[in-house]
């Protein structure tokens, strides 16, 4: 977009996107420098301020003249719903997520910049199927032979599918999405006050079954003891 706009070259742009460099409006020209002349550098003008800008107008000013241009000038459309979202995140979210999609462009960078699985060298290969610990001679036969589908990357039926971790992380179980905690249905919340009314009464009703106990527990006492004192006097007599 850019090297059509400014009319350089697209290689040229991919090389002097990020460091010291700047462009010269007047003679249309990249120099280098930028630092030292108090220039923008390219990656600032033309990657970090527009983010900059959309970051501005949907959630520092909430400028609907502005976002309105933005998404027109890039050709986006977002629901009237994310827009009219109390949460300027959401619209922030629908935005960036149309305009620089994650997803796809991690996959351009692997696609074009990482080198392909078919340049791995034996060697490496070997590396990558034991750690530290272990020696590729090590492994059964089997696990050995699985050395050369690595290195050929068939995508046929009858090649095997390989999954290689390449780092783990340890989270807490809560964290797993099987263990987060989900919002109740109606019914699951009309079931809950239906127990927490139930415990209720219960709890209630073996209050007072205690209190009655304890009082008549009491009376007897106080009668046990009155008769006692009756056949003290008595004997006193």
């Amino acid at each position: 977009m850019y090297a059509r706009k400014l009319g350089i070259r697209a290689n040229t742009l991919c090389k002097t996107l990020w460091g010291d460099y700047y462009l010269n409006n007047k003679a249309k020209r990249i120099f280098k420098g930028a630092q030292a002349k108090g220039k923008k550098p390219l990656f600032v003008q033309f990657v970090l301020e527009n983010i900059w800008s959309v970051y501005d107008a949907v959630l520092l000013q909430r400028d609907q003249a502005r976002i309105n241009k933005i998404t027109t000038s890039m050709n986006l459309k977002v629901s009237a719903r994310d827009c009219k979202h109390t949460d300027p995140r959401v619209h922030l979210f629908a935005i960036c997520s149309q305009w620089l999609p994650l997803a796809k462009g991690i996959l351009e960078m692997v696609v074009h910049h990482l080198p392909s699985p078919l340049q791995l060298t034996a060697k490496r290969v070997e590396r990558l199927m034991c750690d530290s610990s272990k020696t590729f001679e090590s492994f059964p036969k089997e696990t050995q032979l699985l050395k050369n589908d690595f290195m050929a990357c068939g995508s046929s039926d009858s090649s095997p599918t390989i999954v290689f971790v390449s780092k783990m992380f340890a989270v807490e179980k809560t964290s797993l999405p099987q263990n987060m905690s989900r919002p109740l249905t109606q019914e699951e919340l009309v079931e809950r006050r239906e127990r927490a009314r139930r415990r209720h009464l219960l709890a209630k009703a073996e209050g007072e079954g205690t209190g009655s106990a304890n009082l008549q527990g009491g009376e007897s006492e106080e009668g046990k003891e009155a008769t006692e004192e009756e056949e003290e006097e008595e004997e006193g007599e």
